[in-house]
């Protein structure tokens, strides 16, 4: 959406504050629904959730495509109605994260944990690698309004395939594992299945769960300041054409999801060696100085190639550590992974509602340059925030 935000901006006469909607609807349904989608995928299981929530990510990108460029003008009716149908695709899309949490706690040695969470992540960035460069070249041929039709086969096309081969049980799938490990994680997929409406808030009240969400708040500041902004800051402020912005952005991506992987078996081998909380706290506070450093040079250097190397550093920090926060809140959660997920991304999902609604009203006082050096200081505050975690046991 934020490529496809430039020509949509400009076809529908949008305002920046008007085209926030769109982006802040997402991500505030996003956020609102989190608890209970994470429920939902407890109650129902992984393979009937994700197959509807792809299913109805597909129906409201077409119809929202159909609306948009149907329209003889555009009123404040139709932005509205467009607003909502951005806040149902945050709606859908929000059981796929405790999804993937859930499946990792019950199929992967705690050992493995971390890794297994960043290659997860690093599938995440890999699809802008392939879509961003690809809807560019869309963009300019087709249009937004078949680009838009042409995402839409994409969870279509998930779908079909998921519903097929995904298995919610440990045991009804042909991975080898002992059968201690096998008996374990049978026992407590029961275990919570016979119980499913419990939403695991009573994690909220622990101190460590609420600073680590507080600090995947600061996170999801700045990874939606990137995600949903960060092409049309290429373009407009940077000067970059519709072509170099998309390869720019694929650029990040690709860095992003390596470092997630990276990232992960790091975490995962200084666990071992250093113990798990103390582990992640050191790379955490480590991470995000080097994010911080990197949000700062890409935001003031003149030098185009500089202002992509910088922020290029930054999103590899952050994809870096979105392992540990993932295996951290499974740790917290144990068999309450997926609604645990839920709970932190909740946080996560608010600051980026935060950053993406901040966009218009920064930029107009401070510019895109404080704006990106004030997020070098929350990727400080991020860090710190993991801080408190060491004396966990």
């Amino acid at each position: 959406m934020s490529i496809i935000g430039v020509e949509l901006k400009s076809d529908l006469n949008l305002t920046d504050l008007e085209l926030s909607w769109f982006f802040s609807a997402f991500l505030a349904a996003y956020a609102l629904f989190q608890l209970p989608g994470g429920m939902l995928v407890d109650r129902f299981g992984a393979r009937r959730t994700m197959s509807y929530s792809m299913a109805g990510l597909a129906v409201t990108t077409v119809v929202f495509a159909f609306l948009a460029s149907n329209s003889v003008t555009t009123s404040i009716f139709l932005i509205v109605v467009l607003t909502v149908l951005r806040g149902l695709s945050g709606v859908f899309q929000v059981p796929v994260q405790p999804i993937a949490i859930k499946m990792i706690a019950s199929w992967v040695k705690a050992r493995h944990s971390a890794v297994a969470n960043g290659v997860v992540s690093s599938a995440g960035t890999v699809s802008p690698l392939v879509a961003a460069p690809a809807i560019a070249i869309s963009l300019n041929h087709l249009g937004w309004e078949w680009t838009l039709y042409a995402t839409a086969a994409v969870p279509t096309a998930f779908v079909l395939v998921w519903f097929v081969v995904a298995q919610d049980q440990p045991e009804a799938n042909a991975v080898r594992q002992d059968e201690s490990e096998v008996s374990h994680k049978k026992a407590s997929f029961r275990r919570y299945a016979t119980n499913p409406l419990r939403p695991g808030i009573s994690l909220l009240r622990s101190p460590q769960v609420a600073i680590l969400s507080l600090s995947f708040f600061c996170a999801g500041f700045t990874y939606n300041l990137f995600m949903f902004w960060f092409f049309i800051y290429l373009v407009e402020d940077r000067g970059f054409d519709v072509g170099e912005a998309g390869f720019a952005y694929g650029a990040l991506a690709s860095i992003a999801a390596l470092a997630a992987v990276c990232g992960g078996r790091l975490a995962d081998v200084t666990s071992m060696r250093f113990g798990f909380y103390p582990a992640k706290v050191v790379m955490a506070v480590a991470i995000c100085s080097v994010m911080a450093l990197g949000l700062f040079v890409g935001a003031n250097a003149e030098a185009g190639a500089v202002v992509i190397v910088g922020f290029m550093i930054a999103m590899a920090a952050l994809a870096a550590l979105e392992p540990c926060y993932w295996s951290t809140i499974a740790r917290m959660g144990g068999n309450q992974a997926g609604t645990a997920a839920s709970a932190i991304n909740t946080f996560g999902s608010l600051g980026g509602v935060l950053s993406t609604a901040l966009v218009p009203y920064a930029t107009s006082l401070i510019g895109w340059t404080g704006l990106f050096s004030a997020t070098a200081c929350v990727a400080l505050l991020q860090g710190v925030l993991w801080l408190p975690l060491a004396r966990r046991r």
